[in-house]
């Protein structure tokens, strides 16, 4: 609960140091979880901007039966930038709501996964939460957010 309402606030102070509402900051992604659902680790954050770097993903292909003949799709380094956050929740129903901020004040992205569970069944569901957005700058920090 403490890292919880640590993260939240953290989000709440970056926001307020900008001086700008989060909606301005939104940016687009394209979410990538099922091109790259083979590709797992648990606990883990990706920030991937190089194609040497993407290829080292192949050591966290799943051993499951339909990640046998699972191959890397191509991605364009040069113009996007590869995310990945391991994250998981137990529900009836469990969604992975995403939403992606760029502070140019800071020189930040922040990366935000709200964790949708509902019900009190027992099914626990992960996800690499794998998106590509534009290229990030190499001056910028990327900071992954969680919320349950």
């Amino acid at each position: 609960m403490k890292i919880k309402i640590i993260t939240i606030l953290l989000f709440t102070i970056s926001i307020f140091i900008t001086g700008c509402s989060s909606e301005n900051n939104l940016i687009n992604y394209q979410d990538y979880a099922r091109a790259l659902s083979c590709i797992r680790k648990v606990d883990s954050e990706f920030v991937i901007n190089t194609q040497e770097e993407y290829q080292n993903l192949s050591d966290y292909i799943n051993d499951y039966i339909s990640c046998e003949n699972f191959t890397l799709p191509e991605l364009d380094f040069s113009k996007i930038t590869l995310l990945g956050k391991y994250t998981s929740g137990s529900g009836c129903s469990v969604d992975f709501l995403k939403r992606v901020y760029k502070f140019d004040s800071n020189k930040t992205i922040i990366y935000q996964i709200e964790v949708a569970a509902t019900g009190e069944c027992d099914m626990f569901v992960e996800s690499m939460n794998w998106i590509t957005i534009s290229k990030v700058p190499s001056d910028y920090k990327v900071k992954f957010i969680v919320i349950y």
